[in-house]
């Protein structure tokens, strides 16, 4: 009950009654108070407060002299004039002489208020007089509404009467309420599961109740807030109420359990909010179909074939018009089919409840319906199959898109043959999607500022300005890619034709929906109007309309409340982009120096024009005692980061960003990377993998570049992976579904045979079993329990790979070399399978390569070569092996270095680097690059880094147990990692990334040269 008194209750009841209460006004009247023994004489102002006019008299020393003393003394005030002090002085200067009044003048006055007051008692009054406590005023009603009154008094007290029982009710029914409420759900579900209600109906009905409980809850609150009141109320009157005490206990305990059963029912209100909304009773009305589908099925059959028949019709009809994407309308076809055949069996097996004659009749029905459904499905893949035929015939030879019958694969040599023939073909379209790439690096650079002086017109079009050249480049970009697409994507035979067909229909998508946008904002009216020419110029601009920069202002107000869909728009215009183009990112980060090194400092970022480019430039001009002493410049590069960048910044490619180092979260929607940034962050190669994409990120470089410090951290400083997992969105569970090792398994370089082993650490890597050893009870053993790798957090990670390290250490794959202390040996592989709430599944592979060393130079740093040769020690033993190492190692060397150590480093040499040849060969493939393969020359003395012992080719057709690398291999199974339980048509391709770590010292000039000559040969989509 909302009205606390009953004249807020008249006033919310009646609210034609007029209340004019009678005030008495003391403004400007003169007044005494006697107090204390004294009379304080002065005016009431307009607040009702006494203002002191004359000192106080003191009442055992009054005399008429004093009071005549006293009003003569009085101020002049407002109010009070000359005149009514002579009247008051008038009253107090009489003399004995003076008379007052006459007897007979005293008993008539008398007489005359005797008479008066007699009248006065006798006349009945016109009002009624009634106080009002909440406001304390008088209010003055006619008697002939004295009726009215007392029949409102008596409402008033029937509501308080129904309040009180529904409180009363509330507080001591409140399970028999709460039974009502599931009762009432109970009941609504079934109505709905037994009525024939379409998707309105149950959004009527939804909106219905979501309405009626929001009401429920109002007045919940409604009550509370009323005994809240009544407290406040209790409290306020302590005074004047003797069981004062006594009434605010009572009230507080019954306001606790008001609260209380208020509570709870609003709880069931919120869960009956959640149970009955649209969804739930989607639901539950397609479980009553499903119920009642079994006795249309009985009673129906004829209908729902006449039905399946009326479609087929309308179906042949639409299908005259489609001229492309044959093989998704029959893929759809049939895994339409399965779903309605797999619900009417699943219907078939619940018929437990029917007699036998029933279940006779409903299987003969489903039967009929499954043998109606599968022939309109074969008419219409028919009517497929002769469409198709017919687009065939009339494609021209050679041109568009690759055409196969039936299971026919083109084989091995036809698609080398092919890749031949189009390769200046796929220069030409490369050429073009570089311009795509270059395009989607400005629109991404490009700043809109989200807050500026919007009094400042001129500042609005320079941001509607820099608005309108980023869709300008996304309409470039459309048009580019349209041509690629339309024109030459036959010439991408990496990608197979549901690649292709993916990629079109993402394409027609994306474009439909960026001009929507641009037609909305119709961006060029705004360009070429008349106020656009005026703003140019500061002596014109004050013709500017109001309205044009107005309306450029609620355009920019779009932009902010849509940019994240913008920048999404271009997300998936680079991944088209990367899909046509192969997908292989080369990145190059430079090493810091520390103290006297940086004297020694050889790479720098190249530039042009006094701007950085995406170069790096190797200066070992003056280096004495190397091989390549020269000045040389490499790239271009996707990205090239300089030493001042921490982990942190090579994910996000900005500097100064901001990180919370507990949980690794970055802004990313706050990135802008500069246009003239030549270093773009990794970021937007993690967010690739919420799209659904697998990507491969592999550190390469030479020892003690940073590779693992990068990739993996160190520390408890984060690397890659931390700040790549913990920012991706919508993250379900992260499990690290594979960790495995690459190493060599025997090197007899001196017969031109190598063979590498596969160390499985957490789970098996498939259909490489022939060629692994199962590692993985030993690596398990030194997992603690409460690191659970199938659920890993990225916290934990710091955790696995000090495990990881010292395991490593432990089996020999982590040494001390004359680079690093602590070199990594073996190729190691980290396979996270990402779980997002959606359902969709992502894999991101992080690779620390072995560090690459040549074996001619570590020969030279550990053996004497004036003693022997390299063949020699190659050579089995007694002439080679340990025991030869032992023989012609140098007498200065540090004696941790053992022979076994040393012989073990340099066959360790031979296999990283034929590893390192198959991933250039592999990468090059990817880029649609020809690899030149040279075979190793069989004199040891002419061994060349480049050069290969196992042809590649050879590893893509099969393994030969006797000489492999399996860097192939490895590479084909992490390519395909991700599409390993999809459709094709829901085939994605792998992205791989190449961050390549350089060091800067003079020493090492020879092998930062290879390890950028290796960047280069890989160069980046």
């Amino acid at each position: 009950m909302e009205a606390q008194s009953i004249v807020e209750y008249i006033k919310q009841t009646y609210p034609k009654v007029v209340f004019k209460p009678i005030k008495f006004s003391y403004k400007n009247a003169l007044g005494f108070v006697v107090t204390g023994d004294k009379v304080i004489i002065g005016f009431i102002n307009k607040s009702g407060n006494l203002c002191k006019v004359a000192e106080p008299i003191n009442l055992s020393e009054i005399s008429n002299d004093n009071i005549v003393d006293v009003l003569s003394k009085i101020p002049i005030v407002n109010g009070f004039t000359d005149k009514d002090r002579e009247r008051l002085l008038r009253l107090f200067q009489r003399t004995d002489k003076e008379k007052t009044i006459t007897r007979r003048e005293h008993n008539a006055l008398v007489q005359e208020l005797e008479q008066q007051l007699q009248e006065s008692n006798t006349k009945q009054s016109e009002y009624k007089i009634l106080y009002d406590s909440e406001s304390n005023k008088v209010i003055a009603v006619q008697k002939e509404y004295e009726e009215k009154i007392e029949q409102i008094k008596q409402q008033f007290e029937a509501r308080l009467q129904e309040y009180e029982q529904a409180k009363n009710k509330l507080i001591e029914e409140r399970d028999q309420i709460r039974g009502d409420l599931g009762r009432f759900q109970t009941d609504m579900k079934e109505f709905v599961r037994t009525n024939e209600l379409k998707v309105e109906d149950l959004q009527g009905i939804q909106k219905k109740l979501t309405e009626e409980r929001d009401l429920l809850q109002n007045r919940i609150s409604e009550i509370i807030q009323a005994e809240q009141a009544k407290q406040a109320e209790l409290a306020a009157n302590q005074e004047m109420l003797s069981n004062h005490t006594e009434l605010m206990n009572r009230k507080e305990t019954e306001l606790i359990e008001l609260q209380k059963s208020l509570a709870v029912v609003n709880q069931d209100l919120e869960q009956l909010k959640i149970t009955l909304r649209t969804s739930e009773l989607q639901r539950e009305a397609l479980e009553g179909y499903k119920s009642r589908c079994q006795d249309k099925l009985l009673s129906e059959k004829d209908e729902i074939i006449s039905k399946i028949k009326e479609y087929n019709q309308r179906w042949q009809e639409w299908a005259r018009g489609v001229e492309s994407n044959f093989e998704e309308y029959k893929r759809k076809l049939i895994n339409d089919l399965k779903k309605v055949s797999s619900s009417l069996d699943v219907m078939l097996a619940k018929r437990n409840e029917l007699d036998q004659k029933e279940k006779t009749k409903l299987k003969q029905n489903i039967k009929d319906i499954q043998a109606e459904l599968q022939r309109t499905v074969s008419e219409q893949l028919i009517r497929l199959n002769e469409k198709d035929e017919q687009i065939r015939m009339l494609q021209s030879a050679g041109v568009g898109f690759d055409v196969r019958d039936g299971n026919e694969v083109s084989s091995y040599d036809t698609l080398q043959q092919e890749l031949q023939e189009s390769q200046a073909q796929i220069e030409r379209l490369k050429a073009e999607l570089e311009q795509v790439r270059s395009l989607l690096a400005q629109n991404n650079a490009t700043k809109v500022q989200a807050t500026i002086d919007y009094d400042n017109c001129y500042a609005i079009v320079q941001n509607f300005f820099s608005l309108n050249n980023i869709f300008y480049r996304k309409q470039e970009i459309i048009g580019r890619l349209e041509n690629v697409i339309t024109n030459g994507i036959g010439n991408f035979i990496n990608l197979n034709e549901s690649v292709k067909q993916d990629i079109r229909a993402r394409f027609e998508k994306l474009k439909v929906g960026i001009n929507k946008h641009i037609q909305f904002l119709d961006l060029e009216r705004y360009i070429n109007s008349e106020d656009f020419r005026y703003l140019k110029s500061k002596s014109t601009r004050n013709k500017v309309s109001p309205k044009f920069c107005a309306d450029l202002n609620t355009i920019l107000d779009y932009w902010n409340e849509n940019k994240a869909e913008y920048r999404e728009q271009d997300r998936q215009l680079t991944n088209i982009y990367e899909d046509l183009s192969g997908a292989v990112r080369v990145y190059v980060r430079i090493k810091p120096l520390i103290g006297l090194e940086q004297k020694e400092k050889t790479v720098s970022i190249g530039v042009s024009n006094n701007q950085k480019q995406k170069r790096i430039v190797l200066n070992c001009e003056n280096v004495p005692g190397i091989k390549n002493n020269i000045r040389k410049e490499f790239g271009e590069f996707y990205g090239v980061f300089d030493e001042t960048f921490t982990n942190e910044e090579v994910y996000t490619g900005v500097q100064g960003i901001a990180v919370d180092f507990k949980t690794f979260k970055i802004d990313i929607d706050s990135i802008i990377e500069s246009s003239e940034s030549v270093s773009p962050g990794l970021y937007s190669t993690f967010q690739q993998v919420e799209d659904g994409y697998s990507i491969v990120i592999f550190g390469y470089g030479l020892s003690g570049s940073g590779k693992t410090y990068s990739i993996l951290g160190m520390n408890n400083r984060p690397g890659l992976i931390h700040y790549g997992l913990a920012n991706l969105r919508g993250v379900k569970n992260i499990k690290l579904k594979y960790l495995f090792e690459q190493y060599f398994g025997a090197v007899n370089v001196n017969f031109g045979k190598i063979t590498g082993k596969i160390h499985n650490l957490i789970n098996e890597v498939p259909q490489m079993t022939k060629f692994a050893k199962d590692e993985r009870a030993d690596f398990a053993e030194r997992i603690p329990s409460d690191l659970n790798v199938d659920n890993i957090k990225v916290r934990d990670i710091y955790r696995l790979t000090d495990i990881i390290e010292q395991y490593r250490i432990s089996h020999g794959r982590i040494k001390k070399t004359p680079n690093n202390p602590v070199s990594s040996r073996s190729h190691l592989y980290f396979v996270f399978e990402v779980t997002f709430e959606t359902g969709r599944k992502g894999y991101i592979t992080l690779v620390d390569t072995a560090g690459r060393e040549s074996p001619l130079e570590i020969f030279n740093i550990f053996l004497d070569p004036s003693k022997a040769k390299l063949a020699s020690i190659m050579a089995p033993p007694p002439v080679g092996g340990e025991s030869g190492v032992e023989k012609v190692r140098r007498p200065e060397l540090d004696p941790f270095y053992t022979s076994k150590h040393i012989f073990e480093v340099l066959k360790e040499g031979f296999y990283i680097n034929e590893t390192i040849n198959h991933l250039l060969y592999f990468f090059n493939k990817k880029n649609y690059r020809q690899t030149k393969i040279t075979l190793q020359h069989s004199e040891l003395a002419k061994y060349t880094i480049s050069n290969y012992y196992v042809d590649p080719k050879d590893e893509e057709k099969g393994v030969d147990i006797s000489n492999n690398c399996l860097m192939i291999p490895i590479m084909s199974f992490l390519d395909t990692l991700s599409n390993r339980k999809k459709s094709e048509f829901d085939y994605k391709p792998t992205k791989f990334i190449m961050m390549c770590m350089v060091r800067q010292e003079e020493r090492y000039c020879d092998q930062i040269f290879d390890t950028l000559d290796f960047a280069q040969n890989v160069k980046s989509t």
